[in-house]
């Protein structure tokens, strides 16, 4: 839908798309005067509701979006965070027998010491 041609009008849709009452959304677009009961005329307006429909898909788009995005984060901290651990677990309990190479016989008194901790 295309931005309504009167400002206020506009700024009066965003406002209601954001969660703000129709009262609180009429101060917010600029009007001055007697805002409860002009406010509720003006939440009645055709164009504006459709407006106001618009900016709300908008945002729960992003919301969505955001969501998802928050979602992939999370999951490749908890990702990097396995794999540090499991890295740490390596590291403290030590080569195994399968890690060692196997060297000449006489070489292994020299070489197979534990690894550093």
């Amino acid at each position: 839908m295309p931005v309504l041609k009167n400002a206020r009008h506009e700024k009066f849709a965003q406002a209601l798309a954001k969660g703000m009452t129709a009262t609180d959304a009429y101060s917010e677009a600029g009007y001055k005067g007697d805002r409860t009961a002009a406010a509720s005329r003006l939440s009645t307006n055709v164009n504006i509701n459709r407006r106001n429909a618009h900016h709300r898909r908008k945002l729960s788009r992003l919301d969505h979006q955001q969501g998802i995005n928050h979602m992939a984060a999370m999951v490749d901290l908890a990702r990097t965070k396995a794999e540090k651990k499991e890295e740490l677990d390596r590291w403290e309990k030590g080569p195994s027998e399968s890690d060692r190479p196997a060297y000449p016989y006489g070489l292994t008194l020299f070489l197979d010491y534990p690894w550093p901790r």
